[in-house]
């Protein structure tokens, strides 16, 4: 612009206020005028400032440099080639289910299911059953071993008692199962659902979640 436009104001930084309702080509300034709305303005505009988040830029790659690429700017790592790309990291194959919850109040209540490796299969699984108060966090939570001797499943089903006063209340409870598939030493935990989990209770009957 100062080419185009060297006696601007602009070039030199000024505040310019303008009444659009009266002026609406801005051809007015009247900040002299009205320095208390200019005041209130700049203040707005300091305060909106003070609340952005500093721009971190990485530093300069030249292997990103477009000369690189007919100068076209185009992602510069990786394989050119999609399909070499790694596929999402699938979770090891496993059947299971959530059977159904049981009621026997005021001390028996419980969760019943299984868990196995595809073929009913391999070591026992350890499941995590958590319960979701009423929309909340998490109210219950339990682990246990599915290690229960099933007629078709074999040793991998589970049996674990659950709170009968959470599960008699008037709000939905929702009731999850999920099993531990990682569990290598220094690695985060990783718990997959079981199948027909959630399951959701209402003042101690099933229903739809």
């Amino acid at each position: 612009m100062p080419c185009f436009f060297p006696d601007s104001q602009l070039n030199e930084g000024t505040v310019l206020l303008y009444d659009l309702d009266e002026d609406p080509y801005e051809e007015k300034d009247v900040s002299a005028a009205n320095q208390d709305i200019v005041s209130q303005l700049l203040a707005k505009i300091r305060a909106f400032n003070a609340t952005q988040v500093p721009q971190l830029n990485p530093g300069i790659d030249p292997k990103a440099n477009p000369a690189n690429f007919n100068d076209v700017w185009t992602p510069w790592e990786g394989d050119a080639n999609p399909s070499a790309c790694a596929a999402p990291p699938k979770p090891p194959a496993y059947i299971s289910n959530v059977d159904d919850i049981s009621f026997a109040p005021p001390s028996s209540c419980r969760v019943h299911g299984w868990v196995a490796n595809e073929g009913y299969t391999g070591p026992s699984r350890f499941v995590r059953v958590r319960i979701d108060a009423n929309g909340g966090g998490t109210a219950f939570e339990r682990n246990a071993t599915a290690n229960e001797p099933r007629k078709v499943a074999g040793p991998h089903g589970f049996d674990v008692a659950l709170p009968c006063k959470l599960l008699e209340k008037s709000g939905k409870q929702t009731v999850r199962v999920d099993v531990l598939l990682n569990a290598t030493a220094g690695a985060e935990a990783s718990f997959y659902p079981l199948q027909n989990s959630p399951r959701c209770v209402k003042s101690g009957e099933n229903v739809p979640c």
